[in-house]
């Protein structure tokens, strides 16, 4: 669970399993998303169309990028663009975002925050990747778009 307030109270929360559809993040008492609950595409589940070869190369470059520089948003939400093309819904690419991300942390890539700190620059966010999911589709479905570099996190294989 990620909680985005005290008061009052507000939460997101990831849950593996719901009587009303597999995988979801519920929503409770968020200001700004107009919905209670996000359903996660599953392998073979609702997923958006995309060009495999053209997935897999966009995967590769991003990984590849995340071992040698941190990865701002914009990079990943360009990479949602040249697969979807243009005229995609906000969910469809919410959905490839999400399913970009998902593969990333599968690929050692993490999500966290820059700092001060010369030893240390780049700081992981301590969640797990299913947390770490819900916590970025919280903040863009927040944000209404896809995000830019500077929002929400960035990404690198710590």
């Amino acid at each position: 669970m990620w909680q985005l307030s005290d008061d009052p109270k507000a939460t997101v929360t990831y849950r593996s399993f719901s009587k009303s559809g597999g995988t979801t993040i519920d929503y409770n008492g968020v200001d700004g998303p107009d919905m209670k609950r996000i359903h996660i595409p599953q392998h073979g589940e609702n997923r958006v169309v995309v060009n495999q070869d053209a997935y897999r190369s966009e995967l590769e470059y991003l990984t590849r990028y995340a071992h040698d520089d941190w990865i701002g948003f914009s990079v990943v939400s360009g990479s949602v663009g040249s697969l979807l093309g243009r005229g995609a819904s906000f969910q469809e690419q919410l959905t490839l975002l999400l399913r970009i991300i998902g593969d990333l942390y599968d690929a050692g890539v993490r999500a966290g925050e820059l700092t001060e700190s010369a030893a240390e620059p780049f700081l992981p966010w301590p969640l797990e990747k299913a947390d770490a999911l819900g916590r970025i589709a919280a903040e863009v479905r927040h944000l209404s778009q896809l995000p830019d570099s500077g929002d929400i996190c960035w990404f690198m294989v710590p």
